[in-house]
This record gives C-alpha cells, structure tokens and sequence, in this order.
C-alpha cells in the first residue's frame, strides 16, 4: 500500500511531493469516473431483475463498520525518506438509530536523511443519543501528541448537544457545542482549562462508490480569548472493491498559542487506500 504525506510545517518540500499529491488526486478522480460508469451499468441490470432487487431489500444492513488502514513511503536518491502510518476507525449505531458510537486512532511516523520529520499520534472517541430526528446530546474524550509541534499529550474531555440539520441516506450535517476541560503539556510546562467547544460535519454520498466529508471543531479556553485551537479536514473516498477503498484527505491543525519556536499551522494531506472490514 502506498500513502503519500506532505506537512508543511515541519520542513520545505520539492516539487516531487506535489507531483505526488496532484498524482494522488487524479488517479482517484479518474477512479470515481470509472466506478460510477460501472455503478450505471450495474444500475441497469438490477432493475431488469425485480426478483434480485426484492432480495436485496431484505437484507439488514449491520450496525458495525471498521476500517484499517496501513501505509509505508520509501524514496531513496537526493533525498531518503519513509513514512510509516496506520490508522484504525470503528463505528456502530442501533437498529433504532438512537445510539452512535464512534471511536478513530491514527500513527505517523517519518524519516528525512536520517532526521524526524513527522512522529503524531492521536484519537478520538464519542457517545451520541439521538432525542429525536434532529436534537441529540453526548460526549467525547479526545487525545494528541506531536514531537515536532512539542506536545507532549493533550486531552479534552466535552459534553455537547447538538441539532442535525440534515439526516438522509444521502445528507447528514449536524452542529454540537458545550463545555469541556482540557489538560496539556507542553515545552513551556503543563496546563489546565475549561473550555468551550464547538464542532460540525457534513456527510455526502455521492454514489454507492464515493463519499465527500468535512468537519470543522474550536477549542477556546474561556480564561483566555487568545488561547484556542482550530481543527479542519476534508476528505473524499472512493470504492475500489467493496472492501478497499482510496481515500485524499487534507487536515489542517492550527494553535493560536503554539510551543516555543514552533509554527501555527500543521496542513498534512494524504493519499491511501483501505480496508473495511
């Protein structure tokens, strides 16, 4: 499996990384155009063939859904590098769609002639109770490291509630806020805050074979107005089976307050593949 990563915060790069990103980003548009030919093609088949549409309309769908994924770089010559990256991500909902739960953990590691120029972890997991169709309350416990941005841990801990503006087989796009309470070390020595915590995503299935996401979440301190975080990501998937997947995604991690000597800024964006399971 291949995975290209570009950050910008922690060194410059050469043309080659964007050559490799724009290469990444063409071939899954190229594959979302092919797959959604086949998904047309298959599209009229099943409609032929009421007797195998019926049965599709039995099956249940499960509640479960876990994806792995697992990437090495290696690039020798002018330059050696290697990346290496893993990543996991379980969700479940109940039958009556009452309960969400969601739990996601990520690892990078690499290398540039010898020196570390990426080494992040971090993970996120959260309870949601849907009221009703719309309103729905719940909590979440996040957790982060980066050696280069000098963060030796950071957690949050929030209770949220939160409303769905959209909910459908093709749309979902919910707002949540509420307090929360973060502890953190860092180069400059431990902290400790409540905060304010506000977050949204927006889901779109575009066809049975690719899906765009976003989410966007702010972490303000409510002792200090200059102290706060902005997380932002957006991706887009694409089916290659119905097991592997090629994922492009940008996140961008910003601290208005960072570690001594270090940037605002983190933009990691990253081309993968895969698998559910």
């Amino acid at each position: 499996m291949l995975r290209f990563q570009l950050k910008d915060s922690s060194c410059p790069r050469s043309l080659r990384g964007s050559h490799l990103l724009h290469f990444g980003f063409v071939l899954l548009l190229s594959l979302i155009v092919q797959l959604e030919a086949v998904h047309a093609q298959g599209a009229v088949a099943q409609g032929a063939s009421s007797q195998a549409a019926d049965s599709k309309k039995k099956e249940k769908p499960s509640t479960w859904s876990r994806r792995f994924d697992l990437g090495f770089n290696l690039t020798d010559g002018n330059s050696n590098t290697t990346l290496l990256t893993a990543g996991v991500k379980i969700d479940r909902s109940v039958p009556s769609k009452r309960d969400e739960w969601h739990f996601k953990a990520n690892h990078s590691y690499g290398e540039e002639d010898s020196e570390t120029n990426i080494d992040r972890s971090d993970a996120e997991a959260s309870y949601r109770h849907v009221i009703d169709n719309e309103f729905f309350w719940g909590i979440s416990e996040n957790f982060e490291r980066d050696d280069l941005a000098a963060v030796d841990y950071r957690t949050l801990t929030a209770v949220k509630g939160g409303y769905y503006f959209l909910r459908t087989e093709r749309f979902r796009f919910r707002a949540e806020a509420g307090p929360g309470y973060l502890f953190e070390k860092v180069t400059e020595g431990s902290h400790d805050y409540l905060a304010a915590v506000a977050s949204e995503r927006f889901e779109w299935v575009i066809s049975p074979t690719a899906n765009l996401y976003e989410e966007v979440s702010i972490i303000a301190s409510t002792e200090d107005s200059d102290n706060y975080l902005v997380n932002a990501e957006i991706g887009l998937e694409a089916a290659v089976t119905t097991a592997v997947s090629l994922i492009f995604k940008i996140k961008s991690d910003y601290d208005n307050e960072p570690a001594e000597g270090r940037k605002k800024n983190d933009l990691i964006s990253t081309t993968s593949l895969a698998y559910t399971f």
